[in-house]
């Protein structure tokens, strides 16, 4: 039914609605608390929390959207489970929005310091402590 009636464009729809109440009501996907200690970083919502010690993340990924101070974090890649290790934290919505957008930037810096995106952050970050 859904292919003999143009429906390729509801199976999409369908499709992305699906994706969007897994995320949002089943995996922990929008954490609306983080705490950050020094052994370990947890994303709680309502629903449950995700804890990660430091000495266990092999794999910690960061995509920064600077323009809305939000961040997409991927831990432990490849260990895939599927309600576990992905996160998009909105930092303007908790409180030093502007420490914990800088938190994340330089914790993948430091876990994976020979990226091409680490030295750059680095070589950035000495220019602006020569200019202070």
């Amino acid at each position: 039914m859904f292919i003999s009636t143009f429906s390729m464009m509801y199976l999409a729809v369908v499709f992305i609605c699906s994706y969007i109440i897994f995320e949002t009501f089943i995996s922990c996907a929008n954490p609306n608390k983080v705490v950050i200690t020094d052994k370990s970083i947890t994303f709680e919502d309502p629903r449950h929390s995700d804890t990660y010690l430091w000495s266990e993340i092999k794999d910690f990924r960061v995509k920064a959207l600077p323009n809305r101070k939000q961040v997409y974090i991927r831990i432990n890649k490849d260990d895939f489970q599927l309600l576990k290790g992905r996160y998009w934290v909105f930092c303007l919505f908790f409180n030093d929005c502007d420490e914990l957008y800088q938190f994340f930037l330089d914790k993948e810096a430091e876990i994976h310091p020979e990226t091409l995106k680490a030295k750059a952050w680095n070589d950035s970050m000495s220019k602006k402590k020569k200019d202070s």
